[in-house]
C-alpha cells in the first residue's frame, strides 16, 4: 500500500513528521487552498466585460482551478505526481470547514479514487498528533463539512461579484467612479457601524428625572432610589417634585428580602470572545488572532484558536485535573485555593458533546500536552504572547473553579403620591460569602456586580424619611465600537432583527463571518476606506464615503447593508454542515437573492441619473472666480473574489487571511487622478480632512460642513494657519 498525508502547510508538515514521522505515509505540505474557482468569464466569455448579469454558472458551480501563485505550482504538483500511485491519502489539515476544502478539493481535483482517511486534531503538539493519526477516521464522515465549505465559496463568488459589478456599473459616478465592492458579509458589517455612527450624530439628549429618599431605621439609614424604566422615565420635572414631597412625608414599613445566590463561571472563550477580552488591552481583532495563532502553532501552548464554541467535549473531562495541576505550577496561578476541578455537563455546563453536535473544534484552553509543560515554555513567550495566554489560561481555570457564593439584599418601600399610581423606591445590594472563580477573573473580567452591603435593616421595619430630593439625568447616546465589541456585533446578528420569533430562532446560529474571517473582512473595510479607528485607536468609526456609500445602498437595497438577512444566509449555510440542506439548495438560494437585488440598484442608478441631470450646475468655466468642485469620494480598491481562501505556508509579517482569494477583477477604465482633499477647493471654501473624533475641534475652529462635496472646509476668508498646525490641511 502506497499512503500520502496532506497537511496544510509547512510548519503543520514539520510537526507531523516529527511526532509520526512518514509511518502514515508521506507527508505532502500544501500552502493554503492550491486550488481557485474559476474566473466568470471563463464559463461566459461575455462576462469578462462588466455587465448587470447574474454571474450563476448553468451547471450551478464554479470550477476549480490550480493556482500556481506564490510559490504554490510545485506543492500542487508534488500531491498529483504521489496520487498517481497512492491507494490510500489522509487529509491532515487544520480540524475546520476550510482545513476539510484544502485536503479534500485537491484529492477530488486530481480525481483519487482510493481509501480518503482524515486526521482530526486541536493542538498539533507530537503526543496531539500521535493519538489522532492513532484513531484515523473515514473521510466520509466529514462530507458535510466539506460541502459547507464548497456552499460558502460558491455562494460568496455568486453574490459578491454579482453585486459589487451592478452597484459599480450604476452607483459609480456618486462616488467620483471608484469600483463598490460589496460583500456578503463586508457591506452589512459597514451597515452596523454606519447605524450606530448616524444614531450617535442624531442623538437628542433628553432631560429626565428621578427621585432619591433618605430613610431612618432603627439601625440606621438607607437612600432609596425611584428609577423607572426607560419606558416610563419622569420628563416633567413638576411630577418628580410632587412625588418629593411625598416622599418627605413619608412614614411606614420596609420590604427588606435577602436571598442567597449562586454564579457559576462563564465557559472558556471561542476566538470572538477572545477577541472581545483583549480589545480591552487596546488590541486590533488581527493582533488577538495572530498572537493565539502562535500559541497554537509555533509554542504549541493552547488549542486550535479559531474556536466558534465555548463548549468542550466530554472526552476530555479526565484531562480537567492534570491541567488544573500543571497551570498552577505557574506563580501567577499558585495562589489560588482551587484544589480539584468543578465539572458541570450539559447545555448549561462546561463539557456537552451535544452541544458541540456540528461544531468541528471545542472552545480555546490551554494544551495539556504542551512540549516541554507550561512552566518552561511561558517564560520563553513575548509581551504579547503571555497576555494572551494568561487570558485563556484564566478563562479555563475559572470554568472548572467553584461558584461565587453570595447573599442579593433588595430594600424597598411604597410611597402613596399624587396619580397616577404610588411609587416603589429601593436599593439593592450584595455580599460575597465565597468569591469561587471570581478572584480568578478578577481585573480581568469586569462583568461581575461589585460587593456592596447595604444598612441592616429589617423587614417590616417602620422607618421615616428624612431626606428626598429630585435627581437630574440626562439620556446618554450609544457608544460606538471597539474592533471588540464590533466581532460581538456580528456574532449576535440576530438582534438586528425586529421579529421576535426570528430572534429566538438565528440566536443558535453563529451571527454573519466566522470567527476565522471577521477580523478580515474589519481589516478590508479599513483598507478600502470605509472604516478608520480614532485617533486613539480604540475605537473604530465609518469614514465620509463610508457612510455616503451606506445611505446610498440603504435607499438602493436595504437587505445589503442589513446584518439580519446575512444572518439568515449564513443559518443556512450552516445546515449545510448540519446535513439539514444541500450545498446546491443554498448557492442555489442566495443566487437567487443577489439576483432580486440587481433591479433595485439599477434603479437607484436611473434615479441617480435623473436627479443630477436635473441640479446639475454650469461649469466653472462659465462662472468667473469659482473653481470646479473635484471629488473627494476615495478610490475604493477592487473587492477581493471571493473563493477558497489561500492561506501562507510559512509565518508572514501579516498572515494570509483564511477569507476569500484576493483575485482581480476584469479590467475597466480608470477614473483619472483626482486631487486629495486638502489641497482641493470646494464652492465655499478650502476643503480639510477632520477625522471623525475631532470634527467639534475643528468646528471651534471656524470649519464648516460641505454636505454637497461632503467633506469639511474652511471659508475662503478664514487663516488657514490655525488649521495647519492642527493638520487639518
Amino acid at each position: 500500500m502506497t499512503a500520502i498525508v496532506i497537511a496544510e502547510k509547512p510548519s503543520q508538515a514539520r510537526d507531523i513528521i516529527a511526532a509520526v514521522g512518514n509511518s502514515y505515509g508521506v507527508v505532502l505540505a500544501a500552502q493554503g487552498h492550491l486550488l481557485a474557482l474559476e474566473e466568470p468569464d471563463a464559463i461566459k466569455p461575455e462576462w469578462a466585460k462588466w455587465n448587470d448579469d447574474l454571474l450563476m454558472p448553468p451547471s450551478g458551480r464554479y470550477a476549480l482551478v490550480p493556482d500556481r501563485s506564490s510559490g504554490k505550482g510545485p506543492r500542487l504538483d508534488a500531491i498529483k505526481n504521489a496520487l498517481r500511485t497512492a491507494t490510500e491519502a489522509v487529509i491532515a489539515t487544520d480540524c475546520d470547514r476550510e482545513g476539510q476544502a484544502i485536503g479534500q478539493s485537491a484529492l477530488l481535483f486530481f480525481g483519487f479514487r482510493g481509501r480518503i482517511k482524515r486526521a482530526m486534531f486541536t493542538a498539533q503538539d507530537p503526543t496531539s498528533l500521535q493519538a489522532a493519526f492513532a484513531k484515523l477516521e473515514d473521510n466520509s464522515k466529514y462530507e458535510n463539512l466539506y460541502q459547507a465549505a464548497v456552499a460558502r465559496s460558491q455562494a460568496d463568488q455568486i453574490y459578491n461579484l454579482t453585486l459589487t459589478r451592478v452597484a459599480t456599473n450604476n452607483l459609480r459616478k456618486q462616488f467620483g467612479d471608484p469600483v463598490i465592492g460589496i460583500g456578503r458579509v463586508k457591506t452589512p458589517t459597514l451597515g452596523i457601524v454606519c447605524k450606530r455612527e448616524l444614531e450617535i450624530r442624531n442623538f437628542k439628549e433628553t432631560d429626565y428625572f428621578e427621585v432619591s429618599m433618605v430613610v431612618q431605621g432603627a439601625a440606621g439609614k438607607a437612600k432609596l432610589l425611584h428609577a423607572p424604566a426607560e419606558d416610563a422615565r419622569i420628563l416633567d420635572r413638576k411630577r418628580a417634585e410632587a412625588i418629593v414631597a411625598a416622599a418627605r412625608a413619608f412614614t411606614g414599613p420596609v420590604v427588606v428580602e435577602t436571598k442567597r445566590k449562586k454564579q457559576s463561571p462563564p465557559r472558556p472563550m471561542d476566538l470572538p470572545t477572545l477577541q472581545k477580552r483583549a480589545a480591552k488591552f487596546g488590541w486590533t481583532a488581527k493582533r488577538t488572532l495572530d498572537t493565539a495563532q502562535e500559541l497554537y502553532a509555533t509554542h504549541k501552548i493552547i488549542t486550535y484558536p479559531r474556536a466558534e464554541s465555548r463548549y468542550l467535549p466530554e472526552n476530555m473531562i479526565p484531562d480537567a485535573g492534570p491541567l488544573l495541576g500543571l497551570l498552577k505550577q505557574l506563580p501567577d496561578y499558585r495562589p489560588y485555593s482551587l484544589a480539584k476541578p468543578e465539572i458541570r455537563t450539559g447545555k448549561s455546563g462546561v463539557w456537552s458533546d451535544k452541544a458541540l453536535e456540528g461544531i468541528s473544534h471545542h472552545a480555546i484552553i490551554p494544551n495539556i500536552n504542551c512540549p516541554g509543560g507550561f512552566a518552561s515554555v511561558v517564560p520563553k513567550l513575548s509581551a504579547d504572547e503571555k497576555k494572551l495566554f494568561d487570558l485563556i489560561a484564566r478563562s479555563f481555570l475559572a470554568a472548572i473553579g467553584e461558584d461565587r457564593i453570595y447573599d442579593h439584599t433588595t430594600i424597598s418601600a411604597t410611597v402613596a403620591t399624587p396619580a397616577p399610581s404610588p411609587c416603589l423606591f429601593k436599593t439593592t445590594g450584595s455580599v460575597t460569602l465565597s468569591p469561587g472563580f471570581t478572584q480568578i477573573l478578577s481585573g480581568v473580567d469586569d462583568d461581575d456586580d461589585p460587593d456592596g452591603a447595604v444598612p441592616p435593616l429589617k423587614n417590616g421595619e417602620i422607618v421615616r424619611a428624612t431626606d428626598a430630593a429630585v435627581e437630574a439625568r440626562k439620556t446618554k447616546p450609544p457608544p460606538r465600537y471597539s474592533e471588540g465589541s464590533l466581532i460581538d456585533a456580528m456574532q449576535n446578528a440576530w438582534k438586528f432583527l425586529d421579529d421576535p420569533a426570528e430572534r429566538d430562532r438565528l440566536k443558535e446560529a453563529k451571527g454573519i463571518g466566522t470567527p476565522a474571517t471577521r477580523d478580515t473582512v474589519i481589516d478590508g473595510l479599513k483598507r478600502q476606506n470605509l472604516l478608520t479607528p480614532t485617533s486613539d485607536g480604540k475605537l473604530i468609526v465609518p469614514t465620509e464615503a463610508g457612510l455616503s456609500l451606506y445611505n446610498t445602498l440603504l435607499k438602493a437595497a436595504p437587505i445589503l447593508v442589513d446584518p439580519g438577512a446575512t444572518a439568515r444566509m449564513e443559518q443556512r449555510l450552516d445546515e449545510v454542515m448540519f446535513g439539514r440542506a444541500t450545498a446546491d439548495q443554498v448557492i442555489a438560494e442566495i443566487a437567487t437573492a443577489a439576483g432580486a437585488l440587481i433591479p433595485p440598484l439599477q434603479k437607484a442608478g436611473q434615479t441617480m441619473k435623473i436627479a443630477n441631470a436635473k441640479t446639475a450646475r454650469p461649469k466653472a468655466a462659465s462662472l468667473p472666480g469659482q473653481v470646479a468642485k473635484p471629488s473627494l469620494a476615495p478610490r475604493i480598491p477592487k473587492p477581493p473574489k471571493p473563493g477558497l481562501a489561500a492561506r501562507p505556508a510559512h509565518k508572514p509579517a501579516a498572515p494570509a487571511a483564511r477569507g476569500p482569494t484576493p483575485s482581480s477583477s476584469p479590467s475597466r477604465p480608470s477614473a483619472p487622478p483626482r486631487p486629495a482633499a486638502a489641497s482641493a477647493t470646494t464652492r465655499l471654501g478650502t476643503a480639510l480632512k477632520v477625522p471623525f473624533d475631532r470634527k467639534d475641534e475643528a468646528k471651534a475652529l471656524g470649519a464648516k460642513w460641505d454636505s454637497d462635496a461632503k467633506t469639511w472646509y474652511a471659508p475662503s476668508n478664514a487663516d488657514l494657519s490655525p488649521f495647519r498646525a492642527k493638520g487639518f490641511t
